[in-house]
């Protein structure tokens, strides 16, 4: 792996064979925290370069890290992918994707599939409620879904069960 560094000190993660040919332009992160630099005349995002997207064609970093832009990250999606792959919404309040806190003070756990909300219970902690949901969303989304806690298909926490209390201790391990 080759680092590219940005106007302004950024690092940029790029393959060693990408790294001769990106090093020609100067390269500064756009508003929305992507590597961009003036090629002929245009701006051009970095990350589309790299993996050849035309014009009207959906990309995506497997990982979600914009500055990871290492071939091994990068993919052309359909819309749908690229939506699952989303993480959380800025207006978060419990800290996990598809978890809200309920009126009774429990929180509850919700999947969206083909644009129909699919309730998954209520629990009295968020963790209990965030692993609801990923247990669902690895089910019902399949791989490209974005999980709280482990990627799917295999559990990212080693040493632990899938149950909220084994989270919880990963976390406090600082496992997570």
């Amino acid at each position: 792996m080759a680092e590219i560094i940005t106007s302004r000190g950024q690092i940029v993660a790029v393959d060693d064979d990408d790294y001769v040919w990106l090093s020609r332009w100067t390269w500064h992160l756009s508003q929305q925290g992507y590597a961009v630099a003036k090629v002929s005349g245009r701006a051009q995002l970095m990350h589309r370069l790299i993996i050849g997207a035309q014009k009207g064609q959906i990309t995506d970093h497997k990982d979600r890290n914009i500055l990871n832009n290492r071939r091994d990250n990068l993919r052309i999606v359909s819309a749908l992918v690229s939506t699952l792959n989303r993480g959380m919404q800025r207006n978060n309040t419990s800290g996990f994707k598809g978890v809200i806190a309920a009126r009774s003070g429990r929180w509850r756990a919700r999947v969206k599939v083909n644009r129909k909300v699919v309730c998954l219970g209520t629990y009295s902690q968020a963790e209990d409620a965030a692993m609801a949901y990923d247990s669902a969303a690895a089910r019902l989304l399949g791989p490209d879904a974005f999980l709280n806690f482990m990627p799917a298909p295999s559990n990212g926490f080693q040493g632990t069960n899938d149950s909220a209390e084994g989270i919880r201790r990963a976390l406090a391990e600082g496992a997570g």
